[in-house]
């Protein structure tokens, strides 16, 4: 009687490693899910989110494609750069409602902001700068954390939260990046 109990309270914990598991697959599943919607969401709504900000706003990534192949043509930014800006998930250009220059906000859109949409979307703006653009770095998610708010400011990225955007992090970024 005691083996079988044993044996049944090993099939019960193997049971429920299994269940773990599998809820661990589903919820970052959910969370790939989530983004996914977010980044569209946010793609559909950037002429209201960023239009205070950027007169005559658009899509760019075609453009700004074409210039840094040109720029990888010519050895001034490598494959790999090229790369980094062509799986960046918006690229938005317009003027600067303040002083009428155009910019380009490089945009990485996630639920939950981290470390490594900061470190991207600030590596894509020193490759667009070195070949000669204005460009803004953007995060924009539903959540954020103190300590990924804190290095945003201290980078500055532009933050945006549930399609809103931080005033001060925009004003801050734009001193930060002249």
């Amino acid at each position: 009687m005691e083996s079988r109990l044993d044996q049944q309270a090993q099939e019960m914990e193997s049971g429920f490693t299994e269940a773990r598991a599998e809820h661990q697959a589903i919820m970052e599943d959910l969370g790939y899910v989530k983004g996914i919607f977010f980044e569209q969401n946010v793609s559909k709504h950037a002429p209201a989110i960023f239009g205070r900000y950027l007169k005559r706003g658009r899509d760019v990534t075609g453009k700004i494609l074409e210039l840094a192949q040109e720029a990888a043509d010519e050895g001034k930014i490598s494959d790999a750069q090229y790369n980094r800006l062509a799986f960046t998930d918006i690229l938005w250009g317009g003027k600067v409602t303040a002083v009428q220059s155009e910019l380009v906000l490089v945009i990485e859109v996630s639920w939950k902001a981290g470390t490594y949409d900061i470190e991207r979307v600030v590596e894509s703006v020193k490759i667009l700068r070195s070949i000669g653009l204005q460009a803004l770095p953007v995060v924009a998610a539903k959540e954020w954390t103190e300590a990924t708010k804190e290095l945003a400011a201290r980078q500055g990225v532009v933050q945006v939260t549930d399609r809103l955007v931080d005033r001060n992090s925009w004003e801050r970024a734009l001193t930060f990046s002249e």
